[in-house]
């Protein structure tokens, strides 16, 4: 069932990209890792990263590991400002962070980011003022016209909480923002857990975001959502959002526990949206809403 409510548009992930453009400053700092090796525009990282990876080079490769990735708190696991293509199999290891996304990839080379990861994460702690505790987040809009790309298997877990002082940092599994005029794409394949506790005030907690400019933005998920936060809580299980088109396909349950009114399974905003949902959905306000026209399927 798909409802069409064209007033109710809530898809701005602002606070917690805002937050993001600080983490230089919490990360520049780091000492290179032993097992990372630059060549030309590639840094490639193996072995043993425990410390957490930063890489400002155009190309990543992390790929051998034989450790969890498990930076200090508040500092992610990998950082990729001005990233454009990364490939990161993690193996059987795990990135484990606190207090900020275990992923953060900032475009702002001309272009566009595109990321592929396979592995396992797992996120927890209070927010901290260089992000909320997330999964992925990808923001390619230092640019108008930068595309951005997810692919993306394995399970991300975030238990996060919220003190007196972050409280208004959104907390999400996976985040895709691409710049004005460019399209923005997700594939997830795992299941993306999203648990906040805090104070009772409204923030935007979401599994898995897309926001795409003028070139559309598109999804697809074959893994089960979960999303539980407090109640008066803004957020999705999964949202969707372009100026022109969205589409979702999704196979996977979708749970979202964020007070009743205030969460939506699946939620598309553009002129035109198309969804497709093959699997449960449990939710306190509707299962599907749609701001904009529905494409028929």
């Amino acid at each position: 069932v798909a409802r069409a409510r064209g007033h109710e548009k809530r898809l701005h992930l602002g606070l917690l990209l805002g937050a993001l453009t600080v983490l230089p400053l919490a990360v520049s700092g780091s000492p290179a890792r032993a097992e990372c090796v630059g060549e030309g525009d590639t840094t490639t990282c193996t072995g043993a990263q425990s410390g957490g990876i930063v890489a400002d080079t155009p190309n990543l490769v992390v790929r051998d590991l034989t450790t969890d990735v498990a930076p200090p708190a508040g500092q992610p696991a990998i950082w990729m400002p001005g990233v454009v293509n990364a490939d990161v199999d993690l193996g059987s290891h795990s990135l484990v962070v606190s207090g900020v996304p275990a992923i953060a990839a900032i475009g702002n080379r001309p272009g566009s980011v595109t990321l592929d990861f396979t592995g396992t994460i797992n996120a927890s702690g209070p927010n901290t003022p260089q992000g909320g505790t997330s999964g992925i987040n990808i923001l390619a809009n230092a640019g108008s016209g930068f595309d951005a790309t997810d692919r993306s298997t394995g399970n991300t877990t975030v238990n996060a909480s919220r003190t007196a002082t972050n409280t208004n940092l959104n907390n999400v599994g996976t985040n895709v923002t691409s710049g004005a005029n460019s399209p923005s794409s997700l594939t997830s394949a795992g299941a993306v857990s999203v648990s906040v506790v805090g104070p009772e005030r409204p923030f935007i907690t979401s599994g898995l975001s897309v926001n795409g400019g003028t070139g559309g933005a598109s999804l697809a998920n074959t893994g089960d959502v979960t999303v539980a936060a407090p109640v008066g809580t803004l957020g999705n299980g999964i949202v969707v959002g372009s100026t022109p088109d969205t589409v979702i396909n999704s196979t996977g349950n979708v749970s979202v526990d964020i007070g009743t009114g205030t969460g939506y399974g699946i939620q598309a905003t553009g002129l035109r949206n198309t969804v497709v949902s093959r699997g449960n959905i449990a939710s306190d306000a509707a299962g599907i809403v749609t701001n904009g026209a529905v494409n028929p399927t």
